[in-house]
């Protein structure tokens, strides 16, 4: 695949070099690699690299959690469920948690604080982990400074 450098920095492509003379005076043939390096500069692929993180770390957040052998949804809305409800208790307010939660597969779950709170530490701990492993790649990539190096950092 012969690939062309115009002195401006343009890239070209060719499917047969018989056909350089067509393109801007002063182009010269590079490698695959050198094109590459054209297509996809360093700052392209770190900001597409932060973006992919990104997603990772979300997903990684709201991960279905196990607490007691069961498994518990770690999306913001049960999130926020399971606050209002630990925040509720703790002022001393009568609540009867029989039959209003479910588990992860639909189950009937016997609801307590102290179930509540496991909930809780266990989604804290699962965001936290995802933060760390987040903030290590992100600084691995700022200070890569070749798309290879960006490339190999994997989530």
């Amino acid at each position: 695949m012969p690939f062309f450098k115009d002195p401006s920095n343009a890239l070209h492509f060719l499917d047969d070099v018989t056909y350089s003379r067509l393109l801007p005076a002063g182009s010269l043939q590079i490698t695959d690699a050198e094109a590459s390096i054209i297509r996809n500069p360093l700052s392209v692929v770190k900001q597409e690299k932060l973006t992919s993180l990104q997603d990772n770390l979300i997903a990684a957040e709201h991960a279905t959690i196990t607490v007691q052998g069961k498994l518990f949804p770690a999306s913001e809305e049960f999130q926020a469920k399971v606050s209002r409800t630990l925040n509720y208790i703790g002022r001393g307010k009568p609540l009867n948690l029989t039959n209003a939660w479910r588990d992860g597969n639909a189950q009937p779950v016997v609801m307590n604080a102290t179930l509540l709170g496991q909930i809780e530490d266990a989604i804290i701990a699962q965001g936290v982990a995802a933060w760390v492993r987040y903030w290590a790649r992100y600084d691995a990539v700022n200070a890569a400074t070749t798309v290879e190096v960006v490339n190999a950092i994997v989530w």
